[in-house]
């Protein structure tokens, strides 16, 4: 496994606190949802009662980022802490939140506050005030585990701006959120049963079933991941040749996730929450079961300026560690390890005009493809992440230096990459 956790012992359980006056019923609730979702045990804490160290008078609300703050310096021997108040909570830059993550941290935070229908001028209704109060703690625990927003509105992960937004999502993991979830618990040593049954994929299996149906019965590629409502395929799955395809992926490919400004490791930027295969090519899990993947900027600057990008079509069946794509620079060809195994769904055409987006943006406009994985949990275990795939990429830059000197033993300290040589 290349993705391990920390060495600390924890018990593998969750702790659920209340902090101030707190129906005791709504602790049992998230207890109950943190059980029959993700099937994990669950421990319930003594009250903890004084909050006015964070309370903000000029806002009349509770500062959020000091009580995450003040949990995290207190010894927890649990998985995760999660603490509910029915106070309303803020962080700095915004108005209000429902909740508050460390992510891939220890301690969550949530409130009732603005969960209740009486905050919005409605009669009291316990069972919607318990379905909002679930999914935020659902959210916020993913959060602790390393998960970041989602995309599928459906999903308990999605961002909830407002509460018409948590009233839409439903109270469980999109299917690829789902799957990190359980790879996240896995790397603490826990393992739990997939809770109900996973979403269709658009697979070659699945497209050789819906082949065996009326034609009358066969969904569209964009109405098994979700983009669309009801539609019937009218090309047997011949997407390369289909109008309605074109036009999705004009639309849905000029929309990869923004990434944060990338860290420097070793002279090379890396992107945090992607993962990197050992061939430097990276995949990040997306919404509606789609994994995006490309080059890392190791690869990218190894290679220098790229005049050709060879795609795979789609339909075309990846496996991981072995050649997905290729790459041309001065008439030389490099072949591109695929970071996953999966079905091409998506690729990107505007490498196939301007291949230098791969070199001036790896990790958002130069992305190779969009991939519907096929074992994406298993494939996770053989991947890089977090502070593993930044020893990793600083082991790689020590092995090409060592290759580029080894006519001398020599070491160096500082500096960065200057990229391939210019074409001759």
């Amino acid at each position: 496994m290349k993705s391990k956790g920390g060495s600390r012992t924890l018990s593998k359980f969750i702790t659920i606190c209340g902090l101030g006056p707190l129906d005791r019923m709504i602790i049992e609730h998230v207890a109950g949802a943190i059980s029959s979702r993700c099937g994990l045990r669950y421990k319930i804490s003594s009250r903890m009662d004084s909050l006015r160290y964070a309370f903000d008078e000029k806002r009349d609300q509770y500062n959020s980022k000091l009580i995450l703050k003040r949990f995290t310096e207190l010894s927890h021997n649990s998985l995760k802490f999660l603490a509910i108040t029915q106070v309303d909570l803020f962080v700095p830059i915004l108005k209000y939140v429902f909740g508050l993550a460390q992510v891939g941290g220890q301690c969550a935070i949530i409130s009732t506050y603005r969960l209740r229908p009486q905050f919005y001028d409605q009669e009291p209704n316990q069972d919607l005030l318990m379905d909002r109060i679930g999914k935020t703690a659902l959210h916020e625990l993913g959060h602790s585990l390393g998960l970041t927003h989602c995309r599928d509105r459906h999903c308990v992960m999605y961002s909830s701006t407002n509460i018409a937004d948590t009233d839409f999502k439903r109270s469980n993991f999109c299917s690829t959120c789902y799957e990190l979830f359980r790879w996240q618990l896995e790397n603490c040593g826990i393992q739990i049963k997939p809770v109900g049954a996973p979403p269709e994929k658009f697979t070659a299996t699945w497209v050789e079933k819906m082949m065996m149906l009326p034609a009358s019965g066969r969904k569209c590629r964009y109405m098994i991941t979700g983009e669309i409502g009801r539609k019937i395929c009218p090309n047997v799955y011949e997407c390369g040749t289909c109008s309605f395809d074109r036009m999705m992926q004009q639309r849905l490919q000029s929309e990869p996730l923004p990434v944060e400004t990338p860290t420097q490791v070793a002279g090379f930027e890396m992107a945090d929450g992607f993962y990197y295969h050992e061939g430097h090519t990276w995949a990040r899990p997306e919404y509606g079961d789609r994994v995006r993947v490309g080059l890392d900027d190791f690869a990218q600057k190894l290679l220098g300026k790229l005049s050709q990008i060879e795609m795979p079509n789609i339909g075309h069946e990846l496996k991981q560690g072995q050649t997905g794509f290729a790459v041309k620079r001065n008439g030389e060809t490099a072949r591109v390890l695929s970071p996953i195994d999966g079905i091409v769904s998506r690729v990107n055409d505007k490498l196939l005009d301007h291949p230098e987006l791969m070199n001036s943006s790896p990790y958002e406009d130069g992305w190779f493809a969009i991939i519907e994985p096929t074992k994406l949990r298993k494939n996770l275990k053989d991947l890089y992440y977090g502070e593993e795939a930044h020893t990793f990429t600083g082991d790689e830059r020590e092995r090409l230096f060592s290759m580029a000197n080894d006519d001398l033993n020599i070491a160096a300290d500082g500096g960065v990459s200057v990229g391939a040589p210019p074409e001759s």
